[in-house]
């Protein structure tokens, strides 16, 4: 129904071919009546690009890159975008040679050419394996240096393009050297560009923060501070990235995962834990246990108060938080200072049921080797440390029937406590 419906229903596979046959043609004139009913067909079905690509389409397309009609170079890199949205269309297009006539498009004068070589880049990048082979071919600079326009809308275009081919670890490397990273932190720092705009610049920053041979300019175009701030930023995706961002810059070495704690990162990770969304709750138990790799750090994490939003989250019953929170405090009891105040409160349980039943080996070992660590301790350091969390929920216990005594049924002075479910009589003698 409507003039959609119309238009698919007046393609059949005959005019597709009819169409094909007239792009290869070498009059500007044929070329530009083809590549607009190309283009039209492209925004159709997959059922109609499928036939565009396995009938030889791209061939007549990727040479309309190159010609001298702004119109049709504009129109096939377009034509191109919307193939690369079907199968496996993107490895065709990429066999078919149009990486390299679709970069010259970047260089164009024309900014309708830019924005239609951009958004050709874009889909092709969708598949993973493209982006070292459109980075290596020298998309980066030219997306940064289209990305300075005064166009918000432009921009955006380009620094979604940018972030997407840096997402993969090929190009970690080459994206940084090529000076991805102070043009990505002078828009997180600009006031006038949206939430959209830093969300894929803080992509970007967050996958750069991956290899640690980027550390260093990460903190000098970037910064410490401004990455823990961002942290705090009132935007979900710019917190949920920065958050990415802490716990991979940690993985590069014990001097800067002292100094993010030492910048006060790990109040604004613990709200991050008690939010109600699963990314952000994820995201900041990762970075807390990248933070808790150095020794200096687990003490001071578990008196910042981690510890009980983390083991809240290595219960919660969903698999995703609790191995992020359970690797967390795994990590964090690693700590001789911090295991007795751990066991007290509840951390023995998630270990035990991690060990056993984790979804992965990796936290599967990581708990079993706190628990074999905690049962190699000497023998009247184990038992003072169990004795001191006995008496201490006895002493608990004891104030709680007090204050029962005191007040009747004592509801509404003391509050629920579910530790102390079904753990009644083992701390009365």
């Amino acid at each position: 129904s409507g003039k959609g419906g119309d238009e698919k229903k007046k393609v059949g596979f005959s005019d597709i071919d009819k169409t094909i046959a007239l792009a290869r043609s070498g009059l500007i004139k044929n070329q530009k009546k083809a590549v607009h009913a190309l283009l039209r067909m492209s925004k159709m079905d997959d059922r109609i690009r499928d036939r565009i690509v396995t009938e030889g389409g791209l061939y007549p397309l990727v040479n309309m890159l190159k010609s001298k009609s702004e119109g049709v170079k504009s129109q096939a890199a377009l034509t191109i975008a919307g193939l690369a949205r079907f199968g496996d269309n993107q490895g065709k297009i990429i066999d078919e040679g149009a990486i390299v006539p679709l970069l010259d498009l970047l260089k164009d004068r024309s900014s309708t050419c830019n924005m239609a070589s951009a958004r050709a880049i874009l889909s092709i990048a969708a598949l993973e394996e493209s982006r070292p082979k459109i980075v290596s071919e020298g998309a980066i600079p030219y997306l940064i240096a289209l990305s300075e326009t005064e166009s918000l809308e432009e921009e955006l275009l380009y620094l979604q393009a940018l972030a997407k081919l840096s997402q993969h670890p090929k190009t970690h490397a080459v994206v940084a050297r090529e000076g991805i990273i102070r043009p990505m932190a002078d828009v997180l720092r600009n006031p006038m560009k949206s939430v959209k705009h830093k969300q894929f610049a803080m992509l970007t920053i967050s996958e750069c923060c991956t290899l640690q041979d980027n550390n260093k300019k990460i903190v000098e175009d970037v910064g410490i501070a401004a990455l823990v701030s961002y942290v705090q930023h009132y935007a979900d995706e710019i917190k949920a990235y920065a958050a990415v961002a802490i716990e991979r810059l940690a993985a590069g070495g014990s001097q800067i995962r002292m100094t993010l704690v030492q910048e006060r990162v790990i109040p604004p990770l613990l709200v991050l834990l008690s939010s109600k969304k699963l990314i952000l709750q994820r995201n900041a138990a990762n970075a807390i246990r990248s933070l808790a790799e150095e020794p200096e750090n687990q003490v001071q994490i578990v008196k910042e108060g981690a510890l009980d939003p983390l083991l809240r989250l290595a219960r919660c019953g969903k698999d995703e938080l609790e191995h992020a929170a359970g690797m967390a405090v795994a990590k964090l009891a690693q700590n001789n200072i911090n295991r007795p105040k751990m066991l007290f409160n509840g951390a023995f349980k998630p270990l035990v049921y991690n060990a056993s039943h984790g979804t992965s080996h990796e936290i599967r070992d990581a708990s079993m080797t706190v628990l074999s660590g905690l049962f190699k301790t000497a023998q009247h350091k184990r038992d003072e440390t169990v004795r001191k969390a006995a008496d201490k929920f006895k002493k608990l216990l004891q104030n709680k029937k007090g204050k029962r005594k005191q007040g009747g049924s004592g509801s509404h002075l003391v509050p629920h406590d579910s530790r102390f479910d079904g753990h009644e009589d083992e701390y009365e003698d």
